[in-house]
């Protein structure tokens, strides 16, 4: 099984917060996140040929996050957070193949 995590920058903010003494850049991501699991066999037919058989499950979900930058006077925090889940895509591929060498 592989995962594997992209972003897509849409947009960033300076967020000024008078009120607790810091600033804060927010930036706000699409994030993709891509998850796959598959199995495959081979069965030999004769010494030069054999036929393969398999399958990969795939899943693409999405979602926006926010990084979060605090300034205080000493030091940075950082944090993410989600802010909406998006539609996640499921779909599986098949694989026949019959093979001569």
């Amino acid at each position: 099984m592989s995962q594997d995590v992209a972003y897509v920058n849409t947009a960033a903010r300076e967020i000024i917060d008078t009120t607790i003494g810091r600033d804060r850049i927010q930036y706000e991501f699409l994030r993709y996140v891509l998850r796959n699991v598959g199995a495959s066999m081979e069965y030999p037919l004769n010494r030069f040929s054999r036929v393969e058989l398999g399958a990969q499950f795939s899943s693409i979900g999405q979602s926006i996050v926010n990084q979060n930058y605090d300034y205080y006077f000493d030091h940075i925090d950082v944090n993410f957070e989600t802010v909406a889940k998006l539609r996640t895509y499921n779909y599986i591929s098949p694989l026949v193949a019959y093979v001569t060498d």
